[in-house]
């Protein structure tokens, strides 16, 4: 069935809507299956403590299972429709990062001059559980870690300069779903690109996913892409 309104018909986009029961994300992820999207667009309530742990998130469940790049939108994001000028892509440098990192870079070719791509590198110090408590692994670790990471960024930056873009990086310490939504919050960024690495089984469940986590929360639209 096909359904246009005023304004989809002046940019000639036609809407095929389904109606199919089961379980939301599912029933999503299935679609995408049939249909070899380009992308899923699909909205998240942002559910919050209790609700959240018992009803989960589609988004997250659809974040986690998509093959297709997923493009996540907010409450918040209603009526802030804007050029995307500034992309924020959070990086462990690992070859998922790399995709995210090659997407944005392509995105603002496309989509705006003067545009402003913010390569972000968070990372915790370690923990040794003792007897007398939790204890840093190493007291220098913190340093070696922000010059290793600021190191790294510096050269990824190199690669990634052209006319027209700025290019910044940022090395915190810090959980990393928290210090994403804090610098993307700080840098007014317009969308947030990540990759990731769809973990399964008891790796998800022990280690959850960054990419899950900023999508709830993130105060701006949040693309993740998948190898």
């Amino acid at each position: 069935m096909l359904f246009r309104s005023a304004t989809l018909v002046d940019r000639g986009v036609a809407i095929t809507t389904f109606l199919l029961p089961g379980t939301p994300s599912q029933v999503i992820l299935d679609r995408a299956e049939a249909l070899s999207p380009l992308a899923i667009v699909l909205g998240t309530r942002g559910l919050t403590g209790l609700r959240h742990l018992l009803l989960g998130s589609t988004a997250q469940r659809v974040v986690h299972g998509a093959r297709c790049p997923v493009l996540a939108v907010h409450p918040g994001d209603l009526g802030k429709h804007r050029a995307i000028r500034t992309i924020l892509v959070p990086t462990d440098f690992s070859p998922a990062a790399e995709l995210a990192i090659a997407t944005a870079h392509q995105l603002l070719a496309s989509l705006e001059k003067d545009a402003r791509l913010i390569l972000l590198n968070a990372f915790n110090l370690p923990i040794e559980y003792t007897a007398y408590g939790p204890i840093p692994t190493s007291v220098n670790f913190l340093q070696d870690a922000g010059l290793e990471a600021e190191r790294r960024l510096y050269e990824a930056a190199q690669a990634l300069q052209r006319e027209g873009l700025v290019v910044e990086t940022v090395a915190r310490e810090g959980d990393p779903a928290h210090v994403i939504a804090e610098e993307a919050e700080k840098r007014n960024v317009d969308l947030i690109a990540m990759g990731t690495r769809g973990l399964t089984g008891l790796r998800h469940l022990l280690l959850g996913s960054n990419a899950e986590r900023v999508v709830e929360y993130a105060p701006c639209p949040v693309m993740t892409i998948r190898r």
